[in-house]
């Protein structure tokens, strides 16, 4: 039985597959090294952490080498222009170049040697610097070479850095430190430390001079300008009184002005209130008298009726009636006189009863009488 020709496809591209991973690898480097792709001798690609494929029967080369910067002390021991040892201490970092075929370079120079490549390297930088600081050294003072650290070690990085013996092996200096600095003579060292520190007096009596002079130089402009701003300010704060006082003055007579505006005002409304007041009274006054006039006049016209009633009852009285209410009129009126005792006499000329009052002459019977004499 014939299997499909797919299958036949499909089995072709498995065993090419597992040919294809047999007979070929895949290179990857990590971060932190130098992956170089070498073939007959010739560099073809180089990189930090970069990958590629390599045949089983192919002539190239992978390389790994470090990336990272190393380290590397050194020491140098030379004598100054004064013919005193000095040792300079310090350290080193370098790297592998990354320009052009650099890493190739370092690659044939010392890292193809393994280990052992790794550490001719180190002494190779460490032999460069210190026979360039011998130089500095040997040119220079003894006080210099305590005191400059800094410059020496500027010069000393611009001095390898130029070096094309660094180029020709693919390396490259990152930094240079001097750490330490040491006279290996005791008695120049001693010497130097008595000097040092008879400058150092020296120079600290200078500044105590220049500082106290400073000092005193400072305090008197101080003291000139605080003198000169008491006299600015002392004239600034009578200028402000002045001012303050015409202000206040002013004040004072626009408050006083307002305050006869708002007395004139009030003595108008005053006024204008007891003429309202005095209208007002007037018209009560004249309500009042002309209500009392009614009052009145309604009350005249009641006793005028009243009376004219009376009078209009009277006329119709009997005599007897009429006699009565005179009594009860006369007792009204005695009433009201301020009497305590009230007597009736008769007043006769003939002792009679007579008195010309008709009908009344019995009603006076009863009283005494007093006969006037003849």
């Amino acid at each position: 039985m014939e299997l499909p020709w797919y299958i036949y496809i499909i089995l072709a591209l498995i065993i090419g597959l597992i040919i294809y991973r047999k007979c070929v690898e895949y290179v990857q480097g990590s971060s932190n090294e130098w992956i170089l792709f070498i073939e007959n001798g010739k560099m073809k690609k180089a990189g930090i952490g970069i990958g590629g494929y390599k045949t089983i029967y192919s002539t190239i080369d992978v390389v790994r080498m470090p990336s990272y910067v190393q380290r590397v002390d050194f020491k140098a021991t030379e004598v100054t222009k004064e013919l005193h040892g000095v040792e300079m201490n310090g350290f080193c970092l370098w790297s592998i170049d990354p320009k052009d075929d650099s890493p190739f370079r370092a690659y044939k120079a010392f890292y193809g040697k393994g280990e052992q490549g790794i550490i001719e390297g180190k002494e190779f930088i460490q032999s460069i610097i210190e026979a360039e600081l011998k130089k500095l050294i040997v040119t220079d003072t003894i006080e210099n070479s305590i005191k400059d650290r800094n410059g020496k070690r500027t010069v000393l990085e611009k001095t390898i850095g130029k070096l094309e013996v660094l180029k020709e092996f693919g390396l490259k200096i990152e930094r240079i430190e001097l750490t330490d600095v040491k006279i290996l003579s005791d008695s120049v060292f001693k010497s130097l430390q008595t000097e040092h520190r008879e400058k150092i007096k020296q120079k600290a009596e200078t500044i105590k001079n220049e500082t106290r002079k400073v000092i005193e130089k400072s305090q008197m402009e101080t003291n000139k300008e605080i003198e000169t701003k008491k006299i600015e300010a002392t004239s600034a704060l009578d200028q402000l009184k002045l001012k303050n006082a015409n202000e206040l003055e002013i004040l004072k007579a626009k408050l006083s002005l307002e305050q006869q505006k708002d007395i004139a005002k009030y003595e108008i409304e005053k006024l204008a209130l007891q003429t309202n007041l005095a209208k007002n009274q007037q018209d009560f006054e004249k309500d009042k008298v002309a209500r009392e006039l009614e009052i009145e006049k309604k009350r005249m016209d009641f006793e005028m009726s009243k009376k004219k009633t009376i009078l209009e009852s009277e006329s119709k009285m009997s005599n007897n009636s009429l006699q009565l209410r005179m009594m009860d009129s006369l007792q009204t009126i005695y009433q009201k006189l301020p009497l305590s005792d009230v007597k009736f006499f008769q007043v006769s000329e003939n002792a009679s009863l007579d008195l010309s009052l008709g009908s009344l002459s019995s009603t006076f019977k009863n009283f005494p009488t007093i006969q006037k004499p003849s």
